[in-house]
């Protein structure tokens, strides 16, 4: 019984976490915001979390902050590629792409799930403060705008990966 609970547990850790980078902590750390620029609680180490590479490296001189997120095909330049190969580079690809699509999409479900809370807020900015409901109206837009973002930017994976 503990067995197969505990596999549950290390099912979703698997699934929904990324490792630490930092070779002295590895604790596993769960993305649960929008952004790529993760901070471990426990050690303190900065990174991204598509690459997993030190966020001070993701700037204008390094590529830009979203380098991560183009694909680079590393072709062999052996002539003689053998299947085995080529189908490992085809699932890099797929998994290079899927993971981007699948932050988006993780990203956009978090922003739906803000939409009840930017109410409950323009409530209570209205009630507390005076101000008037079309003065607030732009926070709604936002959370709004944020989340067709996220399906636009989550369908370019899908249309890179084809491409």
């Amino acid at each position: 019984m503990k067995n197969s609970s505990e596999s549950e547990n290390l099912t979703w850790i698997i699934a929904n976490t990324k490792m630490c980078p930092n070779d002295k902590c590895g604790r596993p750390i769960e993305k649960n915001q929008g952004c790529n620029h993760m901070n471990c609680k426990i050690c303190g180490a900065d990174f991204c979390w598509m690459c997993l590479g030190p966020w001070k490296d993701h700037n204008q001189a390094s590529g830009g902050y979203y380098k991560c997120n183009k694909f680079e095909d590393k072709e062999s330049k052996d002539p003689k590629v053998k299947e085995r190969e080529a189908a490992k580079a085809e699932l890099t690809k797929y998994i290079f792409y899927f993971e981007r699509y699948d932050n988006h999409n993780k990203s956009e479900k978090l922003a739906r799930e803000l939409r009840p809370v930017i109410d409950n807020k323009i409530g209570m900015l209205h009630n507390l403060k005076q101000y008037p409901i079309k003065e607030l109206e732009f926070l709604r837009y936002a959370i709004d705008e944020t989340i067709r973002c996220r399906q636009v930017l989550k369908y370019t994976y899908c249309f890179g990966y084809l491409s």
